[in-house]
């Protein structure tokens, strides 16, 4: 009887019961690699914050103008976003509290719920769901995949659970 569900309708019924339930008996599904990255898609840094981000240096972002917080680049994405990717929690939390800009969308219409599944930071889905409850969680990008189904892709009950 499983087998004839479809993931996409548990999402959108928001039946996450059984959409872990799928993800914890190895249902096979790769949203990610249909949804390819490339380093373009990433685009241009756009201020040093962005580079502070991925060397992991709170103090020195810290000492930047807070409006550098809210910027995007070329792919639409923010400090926060990167922050997310690259798991850097306690970068997260500090541009959590001090920007303004927490559900822009990149270029391909993903947003920081969406990125926190789809790189596997439970950390970020969870400072995400505090913060702002479940705002745009269901949000898809251009393609129709939402941060449930890059979780379920990822095979992370945790972020599904959290829901």
């Amino acid at each position: 009887m499983l087998k004839n569900l479809s993931i996409a309708n548990l999402v959108t019924d928001k039946d996450y019961k059984k959409l872990k339930l799928f993800v914890d008996l190895g249902f096979e599904i790769s949203l990610t690699e249909q949804n390819g990255d490339t380093l373009e898609k990433f685009g241009e840094s756009k201020n040093i914050i962005y580079d502070l981000v991925i060397s992991n240096d709170i103090d020195l972002i810290k000492k930047h103008p807070k409006k550098l917080l809210n910027a995007q680049n070329s792919g639409g994405y923010t400090p926060l976003h990167w922050a997310i990717i690259s798991k850097r929690d306690e970068i997260t939390d500090y541009i959590i509290s001090e920007c303004s800009n927490h559900f822009s969308e990149t270029a391909s219409g993903e947003n920081c719920f969406s990125l926190a599944a789809r790189y596997d930071n439970t950390y970020a889905f969870n400072k995400l769901m505090d913060a702002f409850h479940d705002k745009h969680l269901e949000q898809s990008n251009e393609r129709g995949f939402n941060a449930l189904l890059f979780a379920a892709s990822c095979k992370n009950t945790s972020i599904i659970a959290s829901c």
